[in-house]
């Protein structure tokens, strides 16, 4: 397994992302939020924007692994939103096809409706999206780490959610993004988690450790202090042969923190322990 970082833990400025990993010692990076000035006026992703930015990166040493996309209500509200989605996702997958960046972490935050018949309404949207997507990201050799969202409002929340996503497209390039403290807020067995998915399947770690409260909401806390037992999930992703990116995620930041420069450097310390024991 190899850290990750994000590139807005220290502003998403190019140079400086550069200068925060080289003195970390880390050389994996993901870009997030989606890339500034990436997209052009029609939408679609540029692909020479995309390869500049890498090849900024690698000046420096650095793999630029992911970047990111989201999926929202607007996408699966009408047929023209789900065209104008899956034209753009397409569009960054062949973008990181020629700038040889590996996944895309798509973020899926559509809110779930009230009634069940437009909530499987909502699922047959969904549907549509992935199954194009994911037929574009097996042609491109891209792979999709899809994430759901941390709270119960939304279509995709638990594992059992996720395992329906997957279902919907079943291809090798479809994934997930295991988070530690998204499924322990729905609930999930962590571990179970793990072997539930597989590395087949798992294309992401979230290291995050939170803690639910009786009124039903929750507090992202740093590692150790929560409910996410850290250790013994790094052993069973081990024990599967997970070998993929883990990134520090959700760690409370320190008063004087500009971004989230300390407490991700902080994070990154403690899961290198985790994964050289």
């Amino acid at each position: 397994m190899k850290l990750c970082i994000r590139t807005d833990a220290c502003g998403n400025d190019p140079e400086r992302v550069a200068q925060y990993c080289i003195g970390l010692g880390e050389d994996q990076v993901w870009a997030f939020p989606e890339l500034a000035g990436g997209y052009g006026q029609d939408g679609l992703m540029q692909p020479a924007r995309l390869q500049a930015y890498r090849e900024q990166l690698r000046g420096h040493g650095l793999d630029l692994r992911l970047v990111t996309e989201t999926l929202g209500d607007e996408d699966v509200a009408s047929q023209q939103g789900r065209r104008a989605k899956v034209a753009r996702i397409c569009s960054v997958l062949t973008a990181m096809q020629a700038a040889e960046v590996e996944s895309l972490f798509v973020v899926v935050t559509v809110r779930a409706a009230d009634g069940e018949a437009e909530r499987k309404a909502q699922w047959t949207r969904l549907g549509e999206i992935y199954r194009e997507i994911a037929d574009h990201a097996e042609a491109t050799g891209r792979r999709l780490a899809s994430h759901g969202h941390q709270t119960p409002e939304y279509l995709v929340f638990s594992a059992a959610d996720m395992e329906r996503l997957l279902s919907l497209a079943p291809s090798e390039s479809n994934g997930v993004t295991f988070c530690t403290g998204c499924y322990q807020i729905a609930g999930d067995d962590l571990c179970g988690w793990v072997e539930r998915f597989g590395k087949e399947r798992i294309f992401l770690v979230h290291a995050r450790d939170v803690r639910r409260q009786a009124s039903g909401g929750f507090e992202d806390c740093r590692y150790g202090e929560g409910e996410v037992d850290l250790k013994a999930v790094v052993s069973r992703l081990k024990a599967i042969g997970y070998r993929g990116l883990v990134c520090p995620e959700h760690l409370p930041r320190l008063a004087h923190d500009q971004f989230d420069e300390i407490s991700t450097a902080w994070g990154l310390g403690y899961l290198r322990a985790l994964l050289a024991d």
